[in-house]
């Protein structure tokens, strides 16, 4: 074998390619399929969130949902979503609504809005609505170790209170 032969197959690493890269030049394709799921589990996740944000409202002196209650809504979520009974049938539901709704495409109505009163943390002391409150203030505190949870708790932190 030549010199010329060994500085070539120096240069050539092609053999090592994992399926990953480092520059992120390469991706790895979703299925319709997955990219469905995904969606079907962000809606399921964000509609427990707005069911738990009109209770903490109900609960509260005050006549509407905020960016508040949405708030620490997304956060008693992030603790409970996946506890919550009948989690992967509700997402497996919301998944099949979606692949038959895909090609449906429905108008929103526009609803005239009324004035919301500025959001203000509520004094109830039931078990859900001391729950939201004791985890919003441990919130600051949580460091999540998953690269998920890290990213989704910096998303809620982007939430105008």
């Amino acid at each position: 074998m030549s010199n010329n032969n060994n500085n070539n197959n120096n240069t050539d690493y092609t053999f090592m390619k994992t399926g990953f890269s480092i520059t992120g030049d390469e991706r790895r394709q979703l299925t319709e399929e997955h990219l469905r799921n995904i969606e079907a589990m962000i809606l399921v996740f964000t509609s427990h969130a707005i069911e738990t944000s009109f209770l903490y409202v109900d609960h509260s002196t005050r006549n509407g949902v905020t960016c508040g209650d949405i708030n620490l809504a997304l956060k008693y979520e992030v603790f409970k979503f996946i506890d919550r009974p009948n989690i992967q049938e509700q997402i497996n539901i919301t998944s099949q609504i979606l692949e038959e709704e895909e090609e449906e495409v429905e108008e929103e109505e526009e609803v005239e809005e009324e004035e919301v009163e500025e959001f203000v943390k509520n004094n109830c002391t039931c078990d859900i609505c001391a729950e939201i409150n004791s985890i919003d203030n441990k919130w600051e505190e949580w460091n999540p170790e998953e690269p998920f949870l890290e990213k989704l708790k910096e998303r809620i932190d982007d939430i105008p209170i």
